[in-house]
């Protein structure tokens, strides 16, 4: 098969129209996970059909063409389309997420404020020097548990970053809510309560820093998501209500801890393809990345995203009828075999080959991050995701037997053992500080 870069983008035919099943999708989704929706496409020759979702008419759609379509803000809109255990466990409810139009742009400038280059590259110089001092102490200790880890180095250095002055210990109970938030947002039953409960608790503690700073009792640095988010105006000049503003704090904290997730896939891919555990150590940073964008494609995370049609439109000689749900399976595009060469193998050359299409490699979304819904903190994720792979590759470990299987059917799924590691040594040049070299 061609490589996803070189396919050409075919005019659509009759051939492309939307099949219509019977049947609510909805328990079939739930139960056998992420590649369900891809399946039923593949079954039925489509990369769209529709059917129903939580009982209402909905479009499912994977690939090229189907993302490209998502994110045509002419045709689809947000608000209203996100489900209330999502919204309410892992977004908030009046957040960036569910906004449109000029009130999503002004929204998201905030956000590219607060995800500014030089602002992540500080970021990452302050993730790099935590993870630094932390395997000094894994060389100390008989195991590490790596999510563990992970959850606390990238969460202290999210909150030290983003201005918020709790001490180290004191934040601990704060990580694993927003971990919580992360862990539990597919959750049904008592994980769903979990993660909103864990949501609760967090929009209150952050609420509280937003209170701080505009009543003048605290001053974090001007480039902090704290004091960008506490004098953030909207389109009318008017302050964040105290709420929202405590929930896009949360909406910068808590996707740095959900980096955790990719750094225990990273070493699951690592420990499997130790090929590449050997050679990302002296690897150059292009190298480094291409792992880092394989892992972001090859293992599950984010499955969907919704949207609704915002008008009556056409597409393929399908009727979408304003406001039918329509759902990008992200999964699915992400190992679309018209677009990605072996979709099912882990293969970082791909992305050494020449750059994706914006609307093939989605695993943060689709299309523009800078004026779209495409994620922001992408970029972040990266380079973060990056800076740890690295420091990983310089220290030798032993990984005992355990559970390093990740479910199907769990959203998030996750590497279940969370990744023990033993024996952990770094080499004394690797241990040694650069400036003091």
């Amino acid at each position: 098969m061609t490589d996803h870069t070189r396919h050409v983008h075919p005019t659509p035919t009759d051939a492309d129209a939307i099949p219509r099943v019977s049947g609510d999708q909805t328990l079939g989704l739930l139960r056998h996970g992420y590649g369900y929706l891809s399946g039923r496409m593949r079954e039925l020759g489509a990369d769209a059909f529709e059917g129903r979702m939580f009982g209402s008419r909905t479009v499912f759609m994977a690939g090229h063409d189907a993302a490209r379509l998502f994110y045509d803000d002419d045709k689809l809109k947000r608000a209203g389309a996100v489900p209330s255990l999502i919204r309410l466990t892992l977004f908030g409810k009046r957040t960036v997420h569910a906004l449109d139009d000029s009130e999503h742009q002004h929204r998201k400038a905030m956000f590219n404020r607060i995800t500014a280059p030089a602002r992540v590259a500080e970021l990452a110089d302050l993730t790099d020097r935590l993870w630094r001092e932390a395997i000094a102490d894994w060389t100390r200790r008989s195991q590490v548990r790596l999510f563990r880890e992970s959850v606390r180095v990238l969460g202290t250095a999210v909150c030290r970053w983003a201005g918020i002055p709790t001490r180290d210990r004191e934040l601990e109970p704060h990580l694993r809510d927003l971990a919580a938030m992360v862990d539990n947002f597919g959750a049904v039953g008592f994980g769903q309560l979990r993660g909103r409960l864990a949501r609760r608790r967090a929009n209150r503690w952050a609420a509280n820093y937003i209170e701080a700073v505009r009543g003048e009792l605290l001053r974090p640095g001007e480039k902090t998501a704290l004091h960008v988010i506490a004098h953030h105006r909207d389109g009318d000049g008017h302050l964040l209500d105290t709420r929202t503003a405590a929930e896009e704090l949360i909406n910068v904290l808590r996707p740095t801890v959900a980096v955790s997730w990719f750094v225990c896939f990273a070493a699951h891919a690592s420990h499997t393809h130790p090929q590449w555990r050997h050679r990302l150590a002296s690897s150059d940073d292009d190298t480094v990345r291409a792992f880092v964008d394989e892992v972001r494609r090859f293992y599950p995370f984010a499955p969907l995203l919704a949207a609704k049609a915002r008008r009556d439109f056409s597409w393929r000689g399908h009727e979408f009828p304003s406001g039918r749900w329509v759902i990008l399976d992200l999964y699915g595009t992400d190992h679309d075999p018209d677009r990605w060469r072996d979709p099912d193998a882990f293969d970082p050359h791909r992305f050494l080959e020449s750059p994706p299409d914006a609307y093939d490699f989605v695993p943060h979304g689709g299309g523009d991050s800078q004026t779209g819904h495409r994620c922001p903190g992408e970029d972040l994720t990266a380079v973060l995701l990056t800076r740890t792979v690295r420091r990983l590759a310089e220290i030798d470990y032993h990984v005992p037997t355990q559970d390093l299987g990740y479910s199907a059917n769990r959203f998030p799924s996750r590497i279940r053992s969370g990744f023990v590691m033993t024996n952990v040594v770094k080499p004394r040049d690797a241990l040694t500080p650069p400036e003091t070299r």
